[in-house]
């Protein structure tokens, strides 16, 4: 429609300069050119990119990776900080090697009721020992999937926060056959901006590209 409506009123410019003995060529070369971007818009995108929001994307994408890496090695060193094992349980241990090498110089013929009540001693230490044990460690395993969690959701909330206060700044203006066969709506998400780059897209390409990388 457009078109058209160019064509006529071009049309009547030179029925108007014919009358006048006006040569139109350069409406003639008017015509053509508004022809000629119609048949290729992608001619008329120039090559435009966000330096600072690219970089922002890829520095976080790759600061995600590196903090889930290590970042179960560093939880688990803090929980053990914060969280070590009772200062018992050595004490104990030790009490029962002690009560083993006794129990190992007694002569179970000649001294069996010495021997039967230092086994009993043995036995009554060992299942403190265990049940404390138990305890730290279905505490420390509780705090470790509670810190990775955590961690996990603080790494992740950051970089969807990045994507989300900038989801309507293009990462980069394209031609769009720069970005074939992708159809440019999707590139563009959630943008609307024919011929962008979303941030969406790109961040999710700099994730796959890191990870494969990082293999």
């Amino acid at each position: 429609e457009i078109k058209s409506l160019w064509t006529a009123v071009v049309d009547i410019r030179n029925w108007r300069e014919a009358a006048v003995g006006i040569p139109h060529v350069v409406v003639s070369q008017q015509v053509q050119g508004f022809e000629e971007m119609e048949e290729s818009p992608s001619r008329s995108v120039a090559i435009e990119v966000n330096w600072f929001l690219l970089l922002l994307i890829l520095c976080t994408c790759v600061m995600a990776h590196i903090l889930h890496m290590f970042s179960s090695s560093f939880i688990t060193w803090v929980v053990e900080l914060l969280l070590p094992s009772p200062p018992e349980l050595g004490k104990v241990e030790q009490e029962i090697a002690a009560l083993r090498k006794e129990v190992n110089e007694i002569n179970i013929v000649d001294d069996f009721p010495a021997y039967a009540r230092l086994k009993r001693k043995i036995s009554k230490k060992e299942d403190w020992l265990n049940t404390v044990v138990k305890e730290y460690k279905s505490t420390r395993r509780k705090w470790l999937a509670i810190s990775n969690v955590a961690v996990f959701v603080v790494i992740e909330a950051f970089r969807v926060s990045i994507v989300v206060l900038n989801r309507q700044t293009p990462v980069a203006m394209l031609p769009t056959t720069y970005l074939r066969p992708l159809p440019s709506y999707v590139v563009s998400f959630p943008t609307g901006i024919h011929g962008a780059v979303g941030v969406p897209v790109w961040a999710l390409a700099c994730r796959q590209v890191i990870a494969k990388l990082s293999g």
